[in-house]
């Protein structure tokens, strides 16, 4: 077991970094962009990861089980779920082109074919490189998967400085970038890995791609329903600029998921099995799981919510400013979001994963429909309060699916508290002309600071933390 804990913590270097990465090109997108150019690229980043997860059909996911089960004939399983993502990924990358007159100022607020066209390539490029990195993955190869998810965040990093700033390509270079980073990678990938090919086309196992792989497709397009269809919906019925504004506050809101939900989606998959099957005080150990987690999640939303204006100034121009407002809201659906994903693990113990389907669909209709009928009305800030209601509905629909059977103390006494102290910080990093306030955000940060540690029973892990570094300076 902790062999497995080992492996995804290397694995998760690699997206960890992939991540930051992405962080560090919004100053370069929002400095060379206007704000309805940065609209339209997160528009069309919508397309690019919806295309994606259709191209790749699922062979990818598919192919771990398949790799693991299938000893005798793994040059086979490689070479058939090569062949079957490349077919998939040409056939869907065909069909989007032959779309593209009706579609591309529907789906990108823009009437220009060369940024549809790049996209549709960054898309395939990004669903070819899927099936080397998850072979490293079923063949346990955590360090390699790391280094070629490094050299494709660098590479990226570097193609997108020279066509956006010096070039001056904007959304062209922004998305040219991600498919010649992607391209080389996957190209370095395979000449690494074609030595373990066994070229021959076997049909069981492109059937059994195809049985396992469909469904993935369809939770995929569900999730991406609920955290990024709303900046297609925005580009469409309020335009770039506001799309650009939503996508900027969005996205330092969603910061805690990579500064939580990455790192701790890595582990929890293993340790929550590993405590429901072997764990005899099982309750306990989940209840203090929950609340420590939740603790996290709010020292990392509050700190967000606080200094959202100052962030905005570090990532983005004065242009941008008017994002910051919904940055709370999108915080605050992050944390359910990972208290959400906590109890998720059930579903597949108890081999009810259709359930969660359900739920998450359902969700994102009601959030597809939330948006399409209150745009008409308002601005893209009530897009941030629909995503909100959304996450709590299907959080509640998670939690009394479990709750009977997976009962702990959730301590939402403790939780309302937090969030008590959540919304009061909010509100204080909203108020405008405060005398010094980035002395009065820190001190309010170092209370509710203070207060979540004690509550959250945070002070026993962070406090012997600091009693070894001061031991180890003396």
């Amino acid at each position: 077991m902790s062999k497995i804990i080992k492996h995804s913590a290397v694995f998760g270097i690699g997206n960890i970094i992939s991540r930051s990465i992405a962080v560090l090109l919004v100053p370069l997108y929002t400095r060379n962009m206007t704000v309805s150019e940065f609209g339209i690229f997160s528009a069309g980043l919508t397309l690019y990861i919806v295309l994606n997860i259709i191209m790749k059909g699922g062979a990818p996911a598919a192919m771990l089980k398949i790799y693991v089960e299938n000893k005798e004939n793994r040059g086979q399983v490689l070479f058939v779920t090569y062949s079957y993502t490349l077919l998939t990924s040409l056939l869907i990358g065909l069909v989007s082109f032959a779309l593209s007159g009706s579609f591309i100022d529907w789906l990108i607020g823009a009437g220009n074919f060369a940024t549809y066209a790049i996209i549709i390539l960054s898309s395939f490029a990004e669903a070819m490189i899927e099936v080397p990195l998850n072979v490293f993955r079923a063949k346990e190869q955590s360090r390699i998967f790391a280094v070629f998810s490094i050299i494709g965040s660098i590479l990226t990093l570097a193609f997108s400085y020279m066509f956006i700033v010096i070039l001056k390509m904007r959304i062209n270079g922004a998305f040219l970038a991600m498919f010649l980073a992607k391209g080389i990678v996957f190209l370095l990938c395979s000449i690494f890995l074609v030595k373990d090919f066994s070229f021959k086309w076997n049909r069981s196992i492109a059937s059994e791609i195809f049985q396992l792989g469909t469904p993935i497709v369809i939770s995929g397009l569900s999730l991406w329903l609920i955290n990024m269809s709303d900046r297609l919906i925005i580009t469409n019925m309020r335009g770039g600029y506001e799309a650009g504004l939503y996508s900027l506050g969005n996205r330092i809101g969603t910061l805690l998921n990579i500064i939580i939900l990455t790192p701790f989606s890595l582990v929890w998959g293993v340790e929550s099995m590993k405590i429901y099957y072997n764990s005899k005080n099982k309750k306990d150990r989940f209840a203090s799981f929950f609340i420590r987690v939740t603790g996290l999640c709010l020292i990392v939303g509050i700190f967000l919510s606080l200094f959202a204006k100052e962030m905005i100034m570090i990532f983005a121009t004065r242009e941008y400013m008017k994002s910051f407002i919904i940055v709370p809201v999108i915080s605050l659906s992050n944390i359910l979001y990972v208290m959400y994903y906590f109890h998720t693990f059930y579903f597949m113990i108890i081999k009810k994963t259709y359930l969660l389907t359900f739920i998450i669909a359902s969700g994102a209709a009601l959030n597809i429909a939330l948006n399409i009928s209150l745009l008409k009305f308002f601005d893209y800030r009530i897009v941030s309060c629909t995503n909100l209601v959304a996450i709590l509905l299907i959080y509640l629909a998670i939690l009394k699916s479990t709750s009977g059977r997976l009962p702990f103390d959730h301590s939402f006494k403790k939780v309302a508290f937090g969030f008590v102290l959540f919304v009061l910080s909010a509100a204080i990093g909203l108020i405008e002309n405060m005398i010094y306030p980035i002395v009065l955000k820190f001190v309010v940060f170092a209370i509710t600071l203070f207060f979540i540690l004690k509550v959250f029973k945070l002070d026993s892990i962070v406090y012997p933390i600091f009693k070894k570094l001061k031991k180890s300076k003396a």
